[in-house]
């Protein structure tokens, strides 16, 4: 082969790398640019799925228990019937739309220490409505609830002394008009006045899971 052919070809060859390399870097180009518009495109939708989100949460329905009050807290008298304390309590609809309740479960008992609660709440037998329960926005369902029977004296008298600690825990699951299941819970226990601590009714108890707001 002559120079100029020898020439030529390294010529040719010198230009088909550079084409070569030019190619792997408009392919790498391509695909970063790529990578980026689906990471654009991404963080789009997921902002564009906390919008509407955080709009079904402003509009739905939020159940949640209210007005809990206790009721006949007194000892068993030595004659005569028996004052049975409970509470009463409320089903509350706080949101904008309507909630159906589908399940619900209250208990009321008296232990020596909240750390007699199970670590998972045990509710026994729900009450359950397969269609729902409408609770219309602001609306109320008023129910009760009566201590697993009367206190004696001496348990009257350890509950002042916060010897004996009465618990009221309870969930509820509904469904709000995007069709969504959710479940709110809540314990609270009674407190007595002691020492420096003057309140006088229920407070928040019981392990974390026995709190939720769903």
């Amino acid at each position: 082969m002559s120079v100029g052919g020898e020439n030529a070809v390294i010529l040719t060859n010198i230009l088909l790398a550079a084409f070569t390399f030019l190619l792997v870097v408009v392919g790498g180009l391509q695909v970063w640019l790529l990578f980026g518009t689906l990471r654009a495109t991404r963080k789009a939708a997921d902002a564009a799925k906390m919008s509407a989100d955080a709009l079904v949460d402003s509009d739905r329905a939020w159940l949640t228990f209210g007005e809990v009050k206790i009721l006949d807290l007194e000892p068993m008298p030595v004659g005569g019937t028996p004052k049975i304390p409970g509470v009463q309590y409320g089903l509350q609809n706080s949101g904008k739309t309507p909630a159906w309740l589908l399940r619900w479960k209250a208990q009321f008992k008296k232990l020596n220490s909240e750390e007699e609660l199970p670590v998972d709440p045990q509710y026994g037998e729900a009450r359950e409505f397969p269609n729902g329960v409408p609770i219309g926005p602001g609306g109320f369902r008023p129910e009760s609830i009566a201590l697993e029977g009367a206190l004696s004296e001496q348990e009257f008298t350890r509950v002042k002394r916060r010897e004996l600690f009465l618990i009221f825990y309870a969930f509820a699951e509904y469904r709000d008009v995007f069709k969504r299941t959710h479940r709110t819970r809540l314990c609270l226990v009674w407190n007595e006045p002691s020492g420096f601590d003057h309140y006088r009714g229920f407070r928040y108890g019981g392990p974390s899971n026995y709190n939720e707001q769903g």
